[in-house]
């Protein structure tokens, strides 16, 4: 056996990476029954020619060298599993020679090989989860058995190594270097970028789906002859037929009249024929699908298989023809909505547990040609041939499977429950089911002669809907609502959205204030949050005390008053305004806060910062904030709009931000020394610099002249963010040059544009970019900071396809976006951004820290910094907080970024 030394030093393991979704289940369920056999997947090719078991091992070696994955051990890290790649994995052919026996004496022995080499358990923690042995038949000719732990390893992955295996051999062995194309990826990119993907909620839709589909879905099941154990076994056995030897030929035939493809077909062949042994109106089974679907994926070794069900309408009265149009919707269903994992159907489906059974189903079902076709490399050639299952997963497994040397129909099965005289005549049944289709087509399902049995399907609760409870779950915060009929009046009940601005506990006053707003304040008499909504109602908590609304709007006491009330009418668009409620409780955020206080000093001329409604939020303490500026014969007082006030009191040093007024706003509150901050922009939506071509340098001169006028003498510490970090820098270049003292600047997730070209000029990198920016849209979609349309926008294939154009006519979108900002906006920021693009910024001398959140890549190829490290050298610091941002009402991370900024100026 291929046996690995358990024993690592440190610095051998050179990355680690989570889980795949296919791999979190194959541990899972290797910690259920550490060892499984049914978890090992065995491979047999033939060898035939000339050729050395050195050169054979010489290739595994560079084929395990060349994949991570076949260097990868799992471990335990805080109760999570993740998977650590090493430097190196030793590796051994094993070679065993029974070419002294001959006929079935020969078969027999390496039959018996065959199990004991595929049934011989790995061990997760430690690497060598890899092995294969050669069995010498002949000089010129042995069986090369290879087992995987399926935690590596699918079936798509035989043909991938098979190939490089035979190219490496032969190119050893006529003394040459492989020629293998590089790797575009290895597969702990594709667990990474998969865990971001799915964390972006871009499985709701599929899981709406297989919701909806497995909704009371029965247990289907062959009928057994033994009484099933109390829990399931991997003992295994099998049988197998020929087909037909015109069987792929007459399958084209019968798909191409029916407008679908031979799996299709093979799926309605095989469910009517379980439709005849069981006598159910539904047939289930689960079917393997490749994963695959990206390119760069192909050439890659690793778990990428995911496992889905068909359900399949079995009526007897059912036409053939019918049948199998209803088969290719299903499978088509499938495959749109392939991306959920199984595991997540289960807790999706969520059914009852039974240690006896395999969830949800109890075969699988699966059409296919042999992963690897029979090639010759240089002097001998591969061949595969049928191999032994270790172990079974499920009652049942039938396989319809392509060779170059004839279509043959494999069924494994659970010998602790079935005999083989009942798969014996299942196996004949199916085959003579093909033929029966082959010969005719009309017919209906009922027309094959088996006996009928019964099936009933569980029966599944769903919650009402009513008005009220769409009128809570209309509100950002709420993600389900219901309400219910409790001694205390009518109830509403809610789960949440997460949030960073709202505590639980605030969430029913909040919700109160929203029927108010509404109109409907008076429709409940509490409502109650909860972590999940039972499907029954009557396990719904009776409440133990009322939320309702402790105040009303009224009426205005002045003119001020009364005029701040029409302002937040208009932005909140509520009518019923009570004065002792928080701007932000009703509803308000940081950019409605920043029209609200632009609005307030234009009507009245008065001095008033952002930060001062953080501090005053409601009407009545702005009133009394603002009423000793208020005077009969107030004097308008000519302001630069370019320089937005963010505070202004604090005597620490003061922050000037470009283009941004939430970031630095949310995070004053956080410094332990006040200071005052300001925004400078060069363009308002309505005014400011015409969008004429000019390049970068002169667009950060503008701002820089800006900068100087209202702080004349330095030093200066300048903030900005993505594109407007780049302003920041340059500005802050042109001000040193002048002799000013430039304290530091602070940019957040900013790209050095001469690595941005590198990126794109890198195949591999750029893929790996595009991936993470997918998962990072996805991500903010599903938090509520982005707008699907905006999603959609960002990417120029859906522009160019005309949807969102023809979406906009028809009034669902207001236009083409690819942003949530305003038009005028995005168009200025797409002016900034073009220019950046093309500069190249020398190198810069004075202090900077960048903040990397996640929506910047980080991992294998990508710099810490983005770039910067070229361009700054030791005047650059680089810290890494998970999230900072004001989007829609949602802020996170400000206060980090508070303490890294007093870091950094404390240096």
């Amino acid at each position: 056996m291929n046996v690995i030394n358990s024993q690592f030093e440190p610095e051998q393991v050179v990355a680690e990476f989570p889980l795949s979704t296919a791999q979190q289940q194959f541990w899972f369920l290797d910690q259920l029954h550490p060892g499984n056999p049914a978890l090992n997947v065995a491979i047999s090719w033939e060898v035939q020619g000339r050729f050395l078991p050195d050169d054979l091992e010489r290739a595994y070696r560079l084929v395990i060298a060349r994949h991570e994955i076949l260097r990868t051990r799992f471990v335990e890290k805080d109760g999570t599993p993740v998977q650590q790649v090493l430097t190196h994995a030793d590796f051994d052919l094993e070679v065993r020679d029974i070419s002294d026996l001959h006929g079935k004496a020969q078969d027999d022995r390496l039959a018996e090989i065959a199990a004991e080499v595929a049934r011989y358990p790995f061990d997760l923690s430690n690497t060598g989860l890899i092995r294969a042995t050669l069995v010498m038949l002949a000089s010129d000719r042995g069986r090369l058995l290879t087992v995987a732990h399926h935690s590596i390893y699918d079936g798509y992955s035989i043909g991938v190594m098979g190939r490089e295996i035979g190219i490496s051999a032969a190119a050893f062995a006529a003394g040459k270097t492989p020629d293998l194309p590089e790797l575009p990826l290895q597969y702990g990119d594709f667990s990474l970028w998969q865990q971001q993907y799915l964390a972006s909620g871009v499985l709701e839709e599929d899981t709406a789906y297989w919701r909806e589909q497995m909704k009371d879905a029965p247990y289907f099941e062959l009928p057994t002859d033994f009484p099933r154990p109390k829990a399931r076994n991997t003992e295994i056995s099998y049988l197998n037929t020929a087909l037909q030897d015109d069987f792929a030929e007459a399958m084209e035939r019968v798909a191409k009249a029916n407008g679908t493809s031979p799996f299709v077909i093979g799926a309605a062949v095989a469910s009517a024929a379980l439709h005849r042994v069981t006598g159910a109106d539904e047939v289930l089974f689960g079917t393997p699908i490749a994963g695959r679907q990206e390119v760069e994926l192909e050439p890659l070794i690793g778990p990428f298989i995911n496992n889905q069900v068909l359900r399949l309408p079995t009526r007897a009265s059912k036409s053939f023809a019918d049948h199998v149009a209803q088969t290719k919707s299903v499978v088509e269903g499938a495959l749109v909505h392939q991306n959920l994992p199984f595991s997540k159907l289960v807790e999706v489906v969520n059914p009852v547990r039974d240690a006896s059974r395999a969830p949800l189903i109890s075969m699988n079902f699966n059409l296919q040609h042999v992963f690897m076709e029979d090639e010759t490399y240089g002097d001998f050639a591969m061949v595969s041939k049928p191999t032994f299952t270790p172990g079974a997963s499920r009652d049942l497994d039938i396989v319809i499977i392509g060779r170059p040397t004839g279509w043959r129909l494999n069924i494994e099965y659970s010998p602790n429950l079935y005999k083989p005289e009942t798969i014996k005549a299942l196996l004949q049944m199916i085959k003579q089911s093909f033929a029966h289709v082959f010969e005719t087509g009309a017919f209906t399902l009922g027309n094959l002669p088996l006996v009928q049995g019964n099936a009933q399907a569980e029966e599944d609760s769903t919650l009402p809907e009513d008005p009220i409870a769409q009128t809570l779950q209309s509100h950002p915060f709420v993600a389900q609502a219901v309400t219910v009929d409790q001694p205390r009046g009518r109830w509403g009940y809610v789960t949440a959205n997460p949030s960073p601005l709202m505590a639980l506990e605030t969430l029913p006053q909040i919700l109160m204030q929203h029927l108010s707003a509404m109109g409907e304040d008076a429709a409940l008499a509490g409502i109650s949050v909860l972590a999940t909504l039972p499907q029954d109602q009557a396990q719904l908590p009776v409440p133990a005390q009322v939320v309702a609304l402790q105040s009303k709007a009224a009426k205005p006491q002045n003119d001020l008053e009364q005029g701040i009330i029409a302002i937040w009418q208009d932005l909140l668009e509520q009518r019923s305004i009570p004065t002792d409620r928080s701007f932000f409780e009703l509803g308000g955020h940081s950019l409605l806060a920043v029209r609200m206080v632009s609005r307030i000093r234009k009507e009245w001329n008065v001095s008033l910062g952002v930060a001062a409604v953080y501090e005053s939020p409601t009407v009545s303490e702005l009133v009394a904030h603002l009423a000793p500026q208020i005077a009969p014969q107030a004097l308008a007082v000519e302001t630069d709009w370019r320089v937005e006030p963010i505070r202004t009191d604090g005597d620490g040093q003061q922050i000037i931000s470009i283009n941004d007024i939430s970031l630095i706003l949310n995070a004053s509150e956080h410094f332990s020394q006040s200071r005052p901050s300001v925004c400078v922009r060069l363009f308002d939506g309505t005014r400011g610099i015409d969008q004429s071509e000019r390049s970068f340098l002169e667009i950060a001169a503008e701002y820089a002249k800006v900068i100087e006028a209202h702080q004349p003498q330095g030093p200066y510490l300048l903030f900005g963010a993505c594109v407007h970090g780049n302003i920041a820098l340059e500005a802050a270049r042109v001000l040193q040059a002048k002799g000013h003292e430039i304290t530091g600047v602070v940019i957040k997730d900013c790209w050095e544009p001469g690595y941005v070209a590198g990126i794109r000029a890198d195949r591999i990198q750029r893929r790996r970019e595009k991936l993470y920016a997918l998962g990072n849209r996805m991500r903010q979609v599903r938090k509520g900071r982005m707008s699907l349309a905006a999603m959609l926008g960002s990417y120029r294939i859906v522009r160019k396809s005309g949807v969102l154009t023809m979406a906009t006519k028809l009034g669902f979108m207001d236009r083409v976006r690819a942003t949530d900002m305003t038009a005028e906006q995005e168009g200025f920021v797409e002016y900034i951004s073009q220019a950046r693009n093309v500069y190249r910024p020398e190198p810069l001398d004075f202090p900077i820290l960048h903040v990397v959140t996640r929506i910047t890549p980080t991992g294998k190829g990508f710099l810490p910094s983005i770039g910067w490290e070229k361009i700054a050298g030791d005047n650059l610091q680089t810290v890494s907080i998970d999230d900072v941002s004001v989007v829609k009402g949602q802020i996170s991370g400000t206060g980090e970024l508070a303490q890294k900024i007093e870091s950094f100026l404390a240096r």
